[in-house]
């Protein structure tokens, strides 16, 4: 384990407890809860290729039941409930009660019948030992206060032989949907870089963070890839930039700003997407990390 990889062993339960109340106030926002429910179909659409291969490392069939940890806007929980089948079940686990009602939102109007709603923190999954075939979670263990207590968790609620796969951001500058508008940010604002273990976006980008972090809590087969997924979304470099100042609640942030500044600062964020634009659709390379591992034991189901 390099000395860059998270450890929230080595964090004070203070500031764990702070980290696990913010995430789940800005995760609850109304505004950004409304903004997911507005864009949520178009970005869940934008990135089937990655979820794809979050399916596929993760090995998801039919008759299989799921827990999808962090899944309020609906990725790869749809996903995930149309490939397990009538003969399979998905659980779909959120802090934020708003976007699990998204999720259930989105499945009634799939016709999706095979899933269930809980709104619970990865911390403490109210689940018995053994309980799932397979654990997935898309971009949200970036997020879990205490991951290595989470990954516990999700380790215990799997059964012998049942297999988890996570996806995370990779490095910001191989993220254009990000760092379109974030490197313009940090150029105005000059944000420090945050303490290690701290909940955001880029918390397992480093080469064998996650991994490190899944041999810690008692995986066993993991394994770790670098993966570049298109990302492709209908509408114009405008739309995008709106799509993210609205999904990333940047709107505080930027108000901050003299008039001037943000001005500026949009402006440069979307000549930064209009590079990956043709004017009607936005297609860009996005980094993720994508780490899988098995609970040891009896391999069969």
């Amino acid at each position: 384990m390099s000395r860059f990889t998270p450890d929230s062993t080595n964090i004070g339960p203070e500031t764990i407890e702070k980290w696990r109340k913010d995430t789940k106030l800005a995760w609850s926002d109304e505004e950004k809860v409304t903004a997911w429910r507005k864009w949520g179909r178009g970005n869940i659409a934008s990135q089937q290729e990655a979820t794809g291969a979050l399916l596929a490392a993760a090995d998801i069939g039919p008759n299989l039941r799921v827990i999808d940890i962090a899944g309020g806007a609906g990725d790869p929980a749809l996903a995930v409930a149309a490939a397990v089948g009538a003969g399979g079940r998905v659980t779909v686990t959120d802090v934020s009660e708003g976007m699990l009602e998204t999720v259930r939102q989105f499945a009634e109007e799939d016709g999706l019948s095979n899933l269930d709603y809980q709104q619970a923190d990865a911390e403490r999954l109210p689940f018995a030992d053994a309980s799932f075939d397979r654990a997935l979670c898309r971009c949200g263990v970036m997020f879990f206060a205490d991951h290595d207590r989470a990954l516990q968790e999700v380790r215990r609620v799997l059964k012998p032989g049942g297999k988890t796969a996570f996806l995370a951001w990779g490095p910001m500058e191989r993220v254009p949907l990000f760092s379109s508008i974030f490197g313009p940010i940090r150029k105005a604002l000059i944000p420090p870089a945050p303490p290690p273990g701290t909940p955001w976006p880029f918390k397992f980008a480093e080469h064998g963070s996650l991994v490190a972090a899944l041999e810690k809590a008692g995986f066993q087969d993991v394994s770790e890839e670098e993966l570049t997924a298109q990302y492709r979304s209908q509408g114009s470099a405008n739309d995008m930039l709106q799509q993210v100042l609205d999904m990333g609640g940047l709107h505080g942030i930027l108000a901050e700003l003299p008039a001037g500044q943000r001005d500026s600062l949009l402006s440069e964020a979307l000549e930064n997407y209009r590079a990956y634009s043709d004017g009607k659709s936005v297609t860009m390379p996005l980094a993720y990390v994508l780490a899988s591992g098995m609970r040891g034991g009896d391999r069969s189901r």
